[in-house]
């Protein structure tokens, strides 16, 4: 909370001035002859608008009030004067000027001047106000009393933080007349500062998401692997060695001699078309492959055949274009279908000849045969000795057919045997390097016969076997990744139900007795190169953040929405106190602390530098499906995910943390209540959202739903501080892997003044809600056409109410067993009013709601709940909405009041045009101007509408919110 130091032990390290002039009596503007007859036809009575400057000469420093309006006004805007070392007792030559000033015209009316050291001796006495002569320039009417400046002094001091860290503080404090005549003025004090979670939290969550997605891309690496093993496919002959795979190379180079047998009729030819048919046989049953999937002994598969040199009876195959395979192999699987062609792969690029080693093939395939002088397939590696042979078939091709389905003439064959022997585990090399005779296919003799032969076949064989066993990668390790938070649905019964619906999916698959197309190596690489370029994103962004932290540089304006390194930090994420102080008649007494709300606001928690055509919400709709692509899109939602419940969770510790810090530094027992209740019934969370239904909004909101809800699955744990000064929270996965718990560290002291629950290690739960609702134009044009996108915003809401009761009824059964003397009847009240604004908005989808929002907020404060309040960017709709909430604490102004504009409509203007949250704009847009035009604020509700003064091309006068 905003301290007041009235002490006069106490140091004073800031004086804060509030103005009132009496009897200074300053006369309107004069009007001209017209205007003075209009305004006196309508009845109008025309009153001065005046400001003070006030000027501390020494310095060279200026401040401003605000404009009032009375002949004798009184300033709500403090003044805030800083006061340094040097200034610790003001020498008598530091000077302060106030000057009156009729803003109409910018008339000077009169002065009055003091001094600092009288100021800061007032302050360190104790004494809270100095009547100061006020001099009137030119020549005015005596009335018979002096005209006097009063000048009420308070020493109002920053929120301490025993705690948390923060930065860059700004700080406001007003003096309001009172709700009615009789009461006296209202002092209230608002706090906005930067937290230093808005880095830290992003820094523990992203490390913690990387150790998760780094297992899931050796889950997915594994996933890849096996499934080239169970294919046959590698990148080349030493992986597929290293897999447990033995390599066999078979290259035609050429033939020579070639002829017909005649007793066939075939009619002999000078020259022949001729082209070779390589097929490969393995004679001896492979031991890891019995049942029905199993070789034969007597299978046979194609491998593929060469082109066709036409009229030549001595081809030269080897000269042929060709190309390389994939990763210059070519795939073969193990238990193929009898004389089914090998599952194969092909690259693209060609060479010459000079063939001596590697495998190629060519470009041109037809009818499902491979087209190639050389292949390369994989085998899983034999234990034992193995055999079987090569079958050569030579064809003469018979050009111009009429008959596309006639047969090509066969020439002959050649059958080239091979045999590994070899023991367990001992590397052997096989290789053939010789011309071969053709004989007829129905010839049985060997290569080895001295019998004529219908030509020579010059043939390479290479066999390279693996001495590794062949195996599948076990993945049951690294599935568990697949169970963490991270990779589950947002709410619980929904991920519940999708894993039941992809089990059964499943299930279903096994249960089909046909053979089941096998999956994608392609797909699977893509698994693995879009999780290695998260991984790479996100260790690109840690190195960001930690260079931001390293320069104290923490905060996210909008202007960076898109830039992808900041993408896991909160857009404009402060914290905020706003203080109320009791109400004073007397002006010789300090105020006293009434009491201390306090609210965080950000931007909202959306990916604005990711693709915005789904938000999180949509993938999570898609992924219920079931479809084939449901992994692809898990990963696409995981990743965005990542990004949004960094900036989600950011907010989520640094509201708790500042409600935590109110808890230990109350001296009465309400703390430790509220602790107990924390413990009990868990931390309720609210966000108010100012997003529309419509356009990229929407898909904002779909976002910030999912990201919001997540929050459900973290559990905060109070944990004693190992030593001083180590006091980083930190995160771990719950046993249950259904959740995280972030570790609080606090110091000894406060952690043994803890309600015994908290201190036997109780898990506080995270209980989020989000109320929304649009209130800027694109909202109006949703509402107006009927969009079905505002179906979102309701279904939302509903839901939200829904969590917010069962909350409600949980607190009013724990309230009597802690005596936390709420009125329940009044929550419950409240509750039914909430309830009722929901079947409005169902009823009339052309209404902006706003009166929902401020009766859930009453709610939460009550329920001694977190709240932040956010929009796109979190500066303009936001700052209307603080104000609005800060300006109905004044004076405690109710929700159930249903006109209120009357009562907030001074204080506002005076904090929109001159507190904390205009100076917010300024760090995020170079200047004091909230980005709304003329229309825009016209189309926002009344309440939420900023002084003309302080938009963009606002005008230079009149400040009315209407």
């Amino acid at each position: 909370m905003a301290n007041m130091s009235s002490s006069a032990a106490q140091d004073v390290s800031t004086l804060t001035l509030f103005l009132t002039c009496y009897n200074v009596q300053v006369a309107p503007k004069p009007a001209g002859f017209f205007q003075g007859a209009i305004a006196s036809l309508r009845g109008q009575v025309e009153t001065a608008e005046c400001q003070i400057r006030v000027d501390r000469i020494k310095k060279k420093h200026t401040f401003w009030t605000e404009p009032a309006n009375g002949p004798n006004p009184t300033f709500a805007l403090g003044i805030q004067i800083p006061l340094i070392k040097d200034d610790a007792m003001p020498p008598a030559s530091d000077v302060l000027t106030f000057t009156l000033i009729r803003t109409q015209d910018s008339f000077n009316v009169g002065s009055a001047v003091t001094t600092m050291d009288r100021l800061v001796m007032l302050a360190r006495q104790g004494l809270v106000t100095e009547h100061l002569p006020f001099e009137i320039f030119g020549k005015v009417k005596k009335t018979g009393v002096d005209p006097v400046l009063r000048i009420t002094l308070a020493s109002v001091l920053p929120t301490e933080h025993p705690l948390l860290q923060t930065r860059n503080l700004l700080l406001q404090a007003y003096s309001f007349s009172g709700a009615t005549p009789i009461e006296g003025r209202k002092m209230v004090v608002e706090e906005a500062m930067e937290p230093d979670y808005a880095t830290s939290i992003p820094m523990m969550f992203l490390t913690h998401m990387h150790k998760e997605l780094q297992v899931a891309t050796q889950l997915w690496n594994i996933r890849c692997h096996n499934e080239r093993k169970r294919q046959l496919v590698f990148e080349d002959s030493e992986t597929a060695l290293a897999s447990g795979c033995d390599v066999f190379e078979v290259a035609i180079l050429g033939a020579r001699g070639l002829k017909v047998d005649n007793s066939t009729g075939f009619a002999d030819s000078l020259l022949m078309n001729p082209y070779v048919r390589v097929e490969f046989g393995e004679t001896t049953p492979h031991p890891d492959l019995d049942g029905p999937n199993g070789r034969k002994n007597t299978d046979v598969v194609l491998l593929g055949r060469t082109m066709t040199e036409t009229n030549t009876n001595d081809p030269n195959y080897s000269r042929q274009r060709t190309a390389t395979l994939s990763g210059r192999t070519q795939s073969m699987q193990g238990p193929a279908p009898p004389l089914g062609p090998p599952s194969m792969s092909r690259g693209s690029s060609t060479q010459e000849a000079k063939r001596q080693a590697s495998p190629t093939m060519s470009a041109e395939t037809g009818g499902g045969i491979m087209f190639a002088s050389s292949f390369t397939f994989y085998r899983r590696s034999h234990a034992s000795n193995s055999k079987g042979v090569f079958v050569f078939k030579v064809f003469h091709e018979i050009p111009n057919k009429k008959d596309p389905s006639a047969e090509d003439y066969p020439i002959g064959q050649c059958v080239v045997g091979w045999n590994i022997t070899k023991p367990c585990d001992d590397e052997f090399n096989y290789c053939i390097d010789q011309w071969v005779s053709i004989y007829p296919a129905v010839d049985r003799r060997s290569i080895y016969s001295q019998t004529e032969d219908l030509g020579k076949l010059h043939i390479q064989v290479k066999i390279k076997c693996s001495t590794i066993r062949f195996a599948l990668q076990n993945e049951a390790a690294f599935r568990q990744v697949e169970k963490t938070p991270l990779f589950r649905l947002a709410d619980i019964n929904k991920d519940h139900k999708l894993r039941k619906l992809a089990k059964g999916e499943k299930s279903s698959n096994s249960s089909i007795t046909q053979e089941v197309p096998e999956t994608s190596i392609a797909d699977l690489k893509w698994h693995v190169t879009t999780l290695e370029h998260y991984l790479d994103e996100l260790e690109s962004m840690i190195d960001h953040v930690k260079a931001q932290r390293h320069a104290q540089a923490t905060f996210r304006a909008s202007v960076m929405k898109k830039e992808i390194l900041w993408q896991p930090v909160a857009t404009n994420l402060h914290l905020s106190y706003f203080t109320t102080y009791k109400e004073t008649q007397k002006g010789d007494c300090p105020p006293v602390v009434d009491e201390v709300n306090v609210s965080v606001t950000c931007g909202a928690p959306t990916a604005h530098g990711l693709p915005d055509k789904h938000g999180l919400l949509d993938l999570e709709e898609e992924m219920m499906k079931v479809l084939p692509t449901f992994d692809r899109t898990k990963h696409v939602y995981v990743y965005r995910k990542i990004l949004c419940v960094s900036q989600s969770l950011s907010a989520l510790v640094t509201a708790f943390m500042a409600q935590f810090e109110l808890c230990i530094n109350d001296d009465s027992s309400r703390g430790n209540l509220i602790l107990k209740q924390w413990a009990a019934i868990g931390f309720l969370f609210q966000w108010e959202s100012l997003v529309s239904s419509q356009g990229k909004e929407f898909v904002m909101l779909n976002d910030c739903w999912i990201a919001i809800k997540t929050l459900g699955r973290f559990f905060f744990k109070i944990v004693k501080e190992i030593a001083p000064g180590h006091g980083s929270i930190y995160m771990l996965t719950r046993e249950d892997q259904k959740g995280y718990v972030l570790h609080v560290p606090v110091p000894a002291r406060v952690f043994d003044a803890l309600p015994g629950p908290l201190q036997q290690g109780q898990h506080i739960a995270v209980v989020p809600i989000v109320f929304s609702q649009g209130i800027n134009e694109m909202q109006t044009l949703a509402n107006m056409t009927k969009s079905t996108d505002v179906e979102l915003q309701h279904k939302i809401n509903i839901l939200c109410a829904k969590t917010l009761e069962t909350y409600v009824t949980a607190f009013v059964e724990m309230e009597s067993g802690l005596r936390m003397h709420h009125d329940s009847a009044a929550i419950r009240a409240m509750l039914e009013t909430l309830k009722m604004l929901l079947a409005e908005e169902t009823m009339q989808k052309a209404k902006k709601n706003y009166r929902l929002l401020l009766v859930a907020s009453d709610i939460v404060r009550l329920l001694n709940g977190g709240r932040v309040t956010f929009c796109k960017s979190g500066k303009d709709r936001t700052a209307m909405a603080v104000t609005l909430e800060q300006t109905r604490m004044v004076h405690g102004t109710s929700s159930e009041k249903m006109d209120i504009y009357d009562t907030i409509k001074p204080i506002a203007n005076v904090m929109r045009e001159f507190g904390v949250r205009i100076r917010v704009a300024e760090k995020n847009v170079g200047r004091p101007r909230y980005t709304f035009n003329g229309l825009q604020r016209k189309m926002l509700p009344k309440m939420y509408r900023p002084p003309l003064r302080s938009i963009q091309g606002g005008m230079a006068s009149g400040s009315d919110l209407s």
